[in-house]
């Protein structure tokens, strides 16, 4: 699957500039991801489920969490808009030292998903090395979500990165406008706390605190379960990607799978 929506949902139809939706699959991802400033020894792999027994097959630690999800399932577009309120209203809890972006570009959230994985993690050793994503952290720094996002729909290197990055995907390749009713989101991990970065939503979506007996991968599991898979139940085109460090090649399984979907991300 390709990842696109942007904007609770119909923004995306307003914005000038479109780049092509990634595929949810581990190769694209580090394709980018590299291309971008991920460091060695650090990779995105493929969740095979929500249980218990599944997660423990991801390789540790783990960063972050990308998700894919049917934005056009109605129970989950009831969803935002019981969540918008909440959000407008500013009153839930949130950090300044976040590193959050708007999404500006149509098709442009699978992009900005594995940013937000990386800039939100610029803190683990050896996981960032110099390039866009460094450069970005420091020019952006006092800049606004907006200007943010603005400032990447310029960022031409950034484009030709993700546009290539998408092109080696297993399925076929969508236009840059296409509409594939799916749409990519990251979850990370801040003072033991996760939230959902989300370049459509108006700020970071705060999800709890992380239980002293659990992890990122566990609490973001339980969060999809709850308040994704269970709105749109007969829906199975949803599909997770963790960020972790790469596992030494005895016992590394999967690491460049071929993606645990067909849809991509395209809001």
């Amino acid at each position: 699957a390709h990842g696109a929506a942007a904007g609770w949902i119909t923004r995306k139809h307003t914005m000038s500039i479109h780049w092509i939706p990634l595929e949810s699959n581990p190769q694209v991802l580090n394709d980018f991801a590299t291309g971008v400033g991920l460091g060695d020894g650090f990779s995105f792999h493929d969740v095979w489920g929500l249980e218990p027994e599944l997660l423990g097959f991801v390789p540790k630690p783990c960063y972050a969490v990308m998700l894919l999800y049917p934005i056009t399932e109605p129970g989950i577009q009831e969803k935002h808009r019981e969540e918008r309120a909440l959000l407008e209203s500013g009153k839930q809890k949130t950090s300044e030292t976040l590193f959050f972006m708007k999404q500006e570009v149509g098709n442009a959230c699978g992009t900005i998903a594995v940013l937000h994985a990386l800039a939100n993690n610029r803190h683990v050793d050896g996981l960032l090395k110099e390039g866009f994503v460094t450069k970005f952290l420091a020019d952006g720094e006092k800049a606004t979500p907006e200007e943010r996002g603005h400032d990447l729909g310029e960022a031409r290197d950034v484009q030709s990165a993700s546009d290539q990055a998408a092109a080696t995907g297993s399925t076929s390749t969508p236009e840059a406008t296409a509409d594939t009713g799916h749409h990519f989101i990251c979850f990370v991990e801040h003072d033991g706390h996760v939230y959902e970065m989300d370049g459509g939503k108006p700020c970071p979506v705060h999800h709890g605190a992380i239980p002293a007996a659990s992890t990122l991968l566990d609490h973001v599991a339980l969060v999809v379960k709850e308040k994704f898979v269970a709105h749109a139940p007969e829906n199975p085109n949803f599909s997770l990607l963790a960020l972790v460090k790469t596992p030494s090649e005895e016992g590394a399984e999967g690491v460049e799978g071929e993606g645990n979907a067909e849809a991509a991300g395209d809001q």
